[in-house]
């Protein structure tokens, strides 16, 4: 994060802003206060509910000892984002309230759970994106708590908004702005202004997003839904793929011990719940009708096993032949897996590291899903290979007496 650019556009809202002689007031965030001229820190706190534990909100108040706007600066939206959190920690200590008109707020790390998980894009706990529940839910999941928090403790609350952002842990992006466009005209002017100001050479027009302040999505849409000059700014980010690898292994260790318990956790069927609002009803009939085809297919094989295992299996010679064919694609196979079992147990163990930063219950889930599919695949074949050469027996034994009863024999 270019901590000069930011600081840049602060100088342009607060610093030296309005010299009016009227006395600056104290300024109160979640129970914490900042009288003028000082700064204070504190959480906005997120009970717990239901299955999850709750979490905080990290902030900070410079409170200018001469009146002026309120600008809040949010960083960690994404847990993964860290740029912007180092940022903000740096221009905290680089701010003299004293030399400050107005108020700056600093949202250190909105999302913590994501942060400690070390979760991209989405919330452990929820598997939802912060930024795109908003205005959030007083009694919804976590990352709408969240988002309820932030939209009344700090969105209604300030006159200037910037949402900071960069490349998630998996992204290297390069800096750019989106300037909302689909707003009141005057709004639209005051966001032109602010996006100006960082002096970044990329700057994306957005037409698209959500006018219906009770459907706003983004967060700093949220702001603007609700008249208030808000800029979504994005800076490059690039991750050491080292450090990225010993954050992993360092998660790894971290959850290894209770691995067990947390197995439970992962459902493989949750489209079943109806409570679930992750699936549409679209998708939710669409899976229904996966399992249904895939139980049909089962049952529809199992009748033609039943019919091919009960033709005639010729003469004895014909016996004699097919059960060495048989032994040998099993001496085959055998081999063959002998072989490739230590790939399929490497990989899996690399899918499970590689994926702990949505979560281990996602990290779990993806390494048994690859493993039960690499021992299905492998049963798959053994199976098919042995019923292949049961098949051809009965399929050479009708073609002796009728070229159709070999036909239908070899179809099934």
């Amino acid at each position: 994060m270019r901590v000069r650019t930011l600081s840049a556009v602060i100088a342009a809202l607060v610093l030296g802003g309005s010299l009016s002689a009227s006395a600056q007031s104290a300024f109160t965030v979640g129970g914490v206060t900042a009288q003028p001229g000082t700064i204070a820190s504190g959480e906005v706190q997120i009970p717990a509910r239901g299955a999850d534990a709750g979490t905080v909100i990290p902030f900070s108040m410079l409170n200018g000892a001469r009146p002026g706007p309120v600008l809040t600066l949010v960083a960690g939206t994404h847990g993964a984002e860290y740029p912007p959190i180092l940022a903000l920690q740096r221009l905290r200590a680089s701010i003299d309230p004293n030399e400050l008109s107005g108020t700056i707020v600093m949202v250190h790390t909105a999302n913590m759970p994501a942060f400690l998980g070390r979760a991209i894009y989405y919330t452990p706990g929820d598997h939802k994106n912060l930024n795109r529940v908003f205005p959030g839910k007083a009694d919804g999941t976590i990352s709408e708590r969240i988002a309820f928090a932030i939209t009344h403790e700090f969105i209604e609350r300030t006159q200037y908004l910037i949402d900071l952002h960069c490349g998630d842990a998996n992204e290297s992006l390069r800096p750019y702005l989106y300037w909302t466009i689909n707003a009141a005209p005057a709004l639209v002017e005051s966001i032109r202004q602010l996006v100006l100001a960082f002096g970044m050479d990329h700057i994306v027009l957005d037409n698209g997003r959500p006018t219906d302040p009770a459907a706003s999505l983004y967060l700093e849409n949220t702001a603007i839904t609700r008249g208030k000059p808000a800029r979504q700014a994005i800076v490059a980010a690039i991750l050491c793929a080292g450090t990225l690898l010993a954050a992993q292994w360092a998660r790894a260790a971290e959850t290894a011990a209770n691995i067990a318990g947390k197995v439970e956790a992962f459902r493989f069927f949750s489209f079943m719940d109806t409570s679930n609002t992750h699936y549409s009803n679209m998708e939710r009939y669409a899976l229904w009708g996966v399992l249904l085809v895939a139980f049909a297919g089962l049952a529809y094989a199992a009748l033609l096993v039943k019919q091919v295992v009960a033709a005639d299996t010729g003469t004895e010679k014909m016996q004699k032949v097919a059960t060495a064919i048989r032994e040998g694609a099993n001496a085959y196979l055998k081999q063959q897996f002998s072989r490739i079992i230590w790939l399929i147990l490497g990989l899996t163990v690399v899918l499970y590291f590689t994926a702990l930063d949505n979560g281990q219950e996602v990290a779990f889930g993806r390494a048994f899903a690859f493993l039960m599919g690499s021992l299905f695949s492998f049963s798959v074949g053994y199976v098919g290979m042995h019923f292949a050469t049961l098949g051809n027996l009965r399929v050479a034994a009708a073609a002796r007496t009728s070229f159709g009863g070999a036909l239908q024999v070899g179809y099934r």
